[in-house]
């Protein structure tokens, strides 16, 4: 069985802006680990560790840096 040596993995931290169909201000995640859809979730996976989730068809448009 392997071991795991390093539990801290540095990832890059990428900006992200949620614009929603509701809102005429985006929602900005300045230091996002990831994101990616799930069944039909916007899913953000943040620093700390939690995961905001946005329904796909309550969304406008998305914007990510890389």
């Amino acid at each position: 069985m392997a071991q795991i040596v390093n539990k801290h993995i540095n990832f890059k931290s990428m900006k992200i802006e949620v614009h929603l169909l509701s809102q005429s201000k985006a929602i900005v995640y300045e230091n996002a680990k990831n994101a990616y859809t799930k069944d039909g979730m916007y899913c953000i996976y943040k620093q700390d560790g939690f995961v905001d989730k946005y329904p796909l068809i309550n969304i406008f448009r998305v914007r990510e840096s890389y």
